[in-house]
């Protein structure tokens, strides 16, 4: 993360009259600076839009980057990537009992029977269906299955996954992966069509309940047995034994849900894993479980829902009370911030805690599976799943940088160090790396900004761009990087972003296959492949004074704006200004008589919430005042 500012001119003004004089209130604030402190906002594709209190939902489905959900009203949320319109509602669409979502379309079940399909270009949802008791989603082609106990097909059938079998009747549940297509019957006897398994199990009876995902399939026996196999495996296995009470059972990509009667959700992954090494997740209790790509829904009875996998683990959940930090970063799957205080936290999937008593801090950087963070003293700590040892006697450290398992750091005269995996050459530096004033690491490449303004980049990684110079900050995702020039414009290139660039930018951030900018105006821009972030993110944010990316994920610090109340004379003859800003940052308040030229009156480091400010100049007939979050000064 680099440092920002931000420029906003005019926020609110207002006059007020004092006999002959006339004060007015201009409030504004400008120059802000991410060494300044704010709160973190974060966000992720798969993140629920904020619903209404008492918003209950009723059924629940997971596509590939996009997930639905239908309320106990009959309206329809829709979230993440919408690149083929995936998240754009049919107009009137209500009274809706069930949703399905596949790769990039979708199904709604409405309470008369009907079915509607929408998203990128979706085929027409035949004409017999009618009297429909229940849909599901493949990845290109769907299912409905009628009242009489008959299936429906249609859309996509390169794998037949649309040939139902004539015979087939007394259906009584449907599920379609990938490119196949199942059916119970009633009898407990599993049909299934399309990318039929060479090794589907036989003589498999029973059964209960049935899922598809994109290459698994699962089916659940009376006797509480669950049986897994694969469209290109001839394996097949029972999975969890003795779990004799799963009442339901999703399938994703290669991971699964079983729902048990008494509300736990289990979820497990890597197909026909039955080890000790299976790794089990449980939570509040689930009335129902829905499993996308890569990632699983559960609701819970009071209607709630709880989504978690592809980045969902909680490292857009920020923790309470973090109203104080200067700086943050992204993992793969977790965040780090540092406070004010010198002090650290991470949250999210992070593996490895906080070393116990780390203070001191003045920068950190967060690695797929490591973390780093930079002591005032010039010594480094890190901690999490690395491989070799950080060199002995790194002192006068003055920059840190965290990759896929390897870490970069760079001394105060310009040297830079490197450790860790090294099988893409993103720890040999080249020989000719001198004077660098900053570095920044992707999955497995390396950037080097030099004191002339040139970018020097090796490892794994596209060439830099032949006329990119004076450059002020660099930064890098798992495959493309990101420079900042000094006129303030952003260049990308590498992965498969292409050379790009875009004017008007104070800071910049990369995740995996997009970019985030920190504009002049205190907006956030984003710019990059909508399969990791799909433009969501909080548009409406203002104020931003610093921004972070993860793998799947972005943050953001947002410091709010100083306000100045109406003047008023004190009892001393002076003029009065109470300033109402955030405890430990440092305003500067400001005096103009033609809003052209200012000059300063005060500058205030608020002890508490509101704070006042003397102006002991009365002369004159009008004053203008403005506030602003100072910077740092030496």
């Amino acid at each position: 993360m680099h440092a920002s500012r931000l420029c906003v001119r005019i926020a609110m003004t207002a006059t007020i009259r004092f006999g002959a004089l006339v004060l007015s209130l201009v409030v504004a604030f400008a120059d802000l600076q991410a060494a300044q402190a704010g709160r973190v906002v974060a966000w992720h594709r798969m993140t629920m839009p904020k619903q209404p209190e008492g918003t209950r939902f009723v059924s629940i489905s997971g596509g590939v980057t996009h997930a639905l959900a239908a309320t106990a009203e009959g309206t329809v949320v829709a979230w993440g990537d919408n690149d083929y319109g995936q998240c754009d509602l049919p107009p009137g669409l209500r009274d809706v009992v069930a949703v399905a979502a596949g790769f990039h379309r979708n199904l709604a079940l409405t309470r008369d029977g009907r079915v509607v399909a929408w998203g990128s270009t979706p085929d027409p949802v035949p004409e017999e269906a009618t009297n429909i008791l229940a849909i599901s989603m493949g990845g290109n082609h769907s299912l409905a299955l009628r009242a009489d106990g008959g299936v429906l097909a249609w859309g996509s059938n390169h794998r037949g996954q649309c040939d139902v079998p004539e015979s087939l009747t007394g259906v009584i549940a449907i599920a379609a992966g990938g490119n196949r297509s199942l059916a119970l019957q009633e009898d407990g006897e599993v049909v299934t069509w399309g990318a039929v398994s060479p090794g589907y199990p036989s003589g498999l009876s029973n059964v209960v309940a049935i899922a598809a995902g994109n290459r698994l399939s699962l089916a659940l026996d009376r006797d509480g047995k669950l049986v897994e196999w694969s469209d290109d495996d001839k394996t097949q296995c029972t999975v969890l034994p003795g779990e004799s009470e799963l009442i339901a059972i999703a399938a994703g990509r290669e991971h699964a849900l079983g729902l048990r009667a008494d509300g736990l959700v289990l979820a497990w992954d890597t197909l026909c894993r039955t080890d000790s090494s299976q790794q089990l997740r449980s939570m509040a209790p689930a009335t129902a479980v829905a499993a996308g790509y890569d990632y699983s829904m559960a609701l819970h009875p009071d209607g709630s829902i709880t989504v978690w996998g592809m980045g969902q683990y909680g490292q857009v959940s920020v923790p309470e009370g973090l109203d104080d930090v200067v700086a943050v970063d992204g993992g793969e799957y977790y965040s780090v911030a540092l406070r004010r205080d010198g002090s650290v936290v991470t949250w999210g999937e992070s593996p490895f805690p906080v070393p116990v008593g780390l203070r001191w801090v003045k920068a950190v950087a967060a690695g797929s599976l490591h973390c780093m963070a930079l002591r005032i003293d010039g010594t480094v700590v890190e901690w999490g799943h690395t491989e070799g040892g950080m060199p002995a006697g790194l002192a006068s450290i003055k920059a840190i940088a965290a990759g896929w398992r390897f870490s970069l750091a760079l001394r105060t005269d310009g040297r830079v160090f490197a450790w860790g995996t090294n099988d893409r050459g993103q720890c040999d530096l080249p020989d000719d790396l001198g004077e660098v004033t900053s570095i920044a690491v992707g999955q497995a490449h390396c950037l080097a900004l030099r004191a002339d303004g040139t970018v020097v980049a090796w490892g794994a990684t596209s060439a830099v761009p032949n006329d990119l110079a004076d450059v002020v900050a660099i930064a890098a995702g798992p495959a493309h990087s990101l420079a900042l020039r000094r006129d303030g414009t952003a260049v990308a290139w590498g992965g498969q972003v292409g050379p790009k660039e875009m004017p008007g930018v104070r800071s910049i951030a990369a995740g995996s296959l997009f970019s985030l900018m920190l504009m002049e105006d205190g907006t956030i821009a984003y710019d990059g492949y909508s399969g990791r972030m799909g433009g969501i993110y909080p548009q409406s944010l203002r104020g931003v004074i610093g921004i972070g990316a993860g793998y799947y994920h972005g943050l953001a610090i947002v410091a709010e704006p100083p306000r100045l109340g109406i003047p008023r004379w004190g009892n001393d003859g002076t003029v009065e200004i109470s300033l109402d800003g955030t405890v430990g940052n440092t305003y500067r308040v400001e005096r103009s008589a033609d809003l052209v030229f200012w000059h300063k009156l005060d500058e205030v480091t608020c002890s508490q919430p509101t704070e006042t400010v003397s102006d002991p100049d009365t002369s004159g007939s009008a004053r203008f005042y403005r506030a602003w979050l100072a910077p740092e000064y030496q």
